[in-house]
């Protein structure tokens, strides 16, 4: 199950993913933020209540905000913002390399502030540029180690560590505990 998300922030959400992609329906929006569609329609009733412009685009078929309505789009070229964003939303929404979640929710705010010419180079490509990289354990299955060492490395602290044969029949004898000094992730 996701996270549970407050209505303040289910709000910041909605507009976060409207401004980033052209055509976000009800359905989506439901989905990303784990509610009831119904609510999705009081959202954006609150949100246009509270003068944040939203409203259904019939050319796309879906809910868009007033372009510029935060912050002025970044100035990226074409070729920066395609980059940043197959990395972010490929690598990092696909759980292919643990703790990366947080870069396909940073590759939605990019693409909320990008300048009209490149937002309409780029969603041409939605949906058709993927990147594979070899899979890993998972996005959280390492999260402790990870912070372990992350501490570690803050700390500037050395880290008892067991060894754990790759071998399904793994010698007792290799799990022998061992000093381990990070200080790179």
């Amino acid at each position: 199950m996701g996270r549970t998300y407050t209505r303040v922030h289910r709000l910041l959400r909605l507009i976060s993913a409207i401004q980033s992609k052209r055509g976000m329906v009800v359905g989506d929006l439901a989905r990303l933020c784990e509610v009831h569609e119904r609510t999705i329609y009081r959202d954006i009733d609150t949100l246009n209540a509270s003068g944040v412009p939203c409203s259904f685009d019939h050319d796309s078929g879906g809910y868009r905000l007033a372009r510029g309505f935060f912050m002025p789009p970044v100035e990226l070229t074409f070729e920066e913002a395609m980059a940043i964003i197959a990395l972010l939303e490929e690598v990092g929404d696909g759980a292919q390399i643990p703790f990366l979640g947080a870069a396909a929710r940073a590759a939605e705010k990019l693409r909320s502030q990008l300048p009209p010419a490149v937002m309409e180079a780029v969603e041409p490509t939605d949906g058709h540029v993927h990147i594979d990289l070899a899979r890993s354990s998972g996005d959280e299955s390492c999260r402790d180690v990870y912070d372990e060492m992350r501490c570690a490395i803050a700390r500037r602290r050395i880290v008892i560590c067991t060894y754990e044969s790759a071998t399904p029949h793994g010698d007792k004898q290799d799990e022998t505990p061992f000093e381990f000094r990070p200080y790179g992730l």
